[in-house]
């Protein structure tokens, strides 16, 4: 009996997938993203570009889902030049969240609270970041982009300026096209199962710490880039990042009162 493939297990050739939306009416074709205007012009790549293209590849870690109720246990951002060269460490460090880390989060991500216990407060680690970015310049690139947007723009606004590329919302495009709704949440857009697409290594037991996610989303962008150009990776984030399209639920408001160690 033949065994039936799971869904991010299927062939997919993203070369020959157009990058646009053809149904509904919208266009993904020509956007503004942070006052620059992206259009989708294949015999001119770079028309609209005015930044150098270095790469910043960022992961955090946290207590939970939810900034305004949980806090950072890491942050990891490695810079790269636009051929993927490593530059540096821009930032990588531990964070104290002044709560206990609920045992689950730290058998995921082996942060223990003895590790975190003379480490910097988040809102620290998040404004040392800011000091280190240039983000007229500087592209951040993170697997779930909204996360990393969600979590370091409540404690900076500033990063809703940055530009983002968003390697699980590119992968999901490319694969499912105009299906966001239904397949958005679906496992096999993990960082895991896109790094197997790739044949690139993902070790289960080293996965979940902000350096080793970091590295391989480093290398799943690399990939994407080459694939479709930097520009169509750009509009495709721009349109998860910065809205709640593609599967994004809106999120519920809430009045959370601050605290000294935001």
């Amino acid at each position: 009996m033949k065994k039936e493939k799971l869904p991010w297990q299927l062939e997919m050739d993203m070369s020959e997938r157009e990058v646009s939306i053809k149904e509904p009416a919208e266009k993904l074709s020509s956007i503004t993203y942070n006052n620059i205007v992206l259009e989708d012009k294949k015999e001119d790549e770079t028309a609209g570009l005015v930044w150098t293209n270095n790469f910043i590849v960022i992961d955090i870690e946290t207590t939970g889902i939810k900034p305004e109720s949980e806090r950072l246990t890491e942050i990891v951002a490695l810079k790269y030049n636009e051929n993927f060269d490593y530059m540096g460490a821009v930032y990588h460090n531990l964070l104290n969240p002044v709560k206990k880390i609920p045992d689950f989060v730290s058998k995921l991500t082996k942060i223990t609270q003895e590790m975190v216990k003379y480490k910097p407060y988040g809102g620290k680690g998040v404004k040392d970041l800011v000091r280190e970015l240039n983000f007229a310049k500087d592209i951040l690139v993170a697997h779930n982009a909204r996360f990393e947007y969600d979590w370091l723009s409540h404690y900076e606004s500033i990063f809703k300026t940055a530009l983002w590329i968003d390697t699980r919302a590119i992968y999901l495009y490319m694969r499912d096209g105009n299906t966001w709704d239904n397949n958005f949440t679906k496992d096999y857009s993990r960082l895991k199962q896109v790094c197997e697409y790739y044949g690139i290594e993902y070790v289960e037991k080293d996965a979940h710490r902000a350096e080793y996610d970091v590295l391989k989303t480093r290398l799943v962008a690399e990939k994407m880039i080459k694939k479709i150009g930097l520009k169509k990776c750009l509009l495709i984030s721009s349109k998860y990042v910065l809205g709640e399209g593609y599967g994004r639920r809106k999120p519920k408001e809430e009045k959370v009162k601050g605290s000294i160690y935001d």
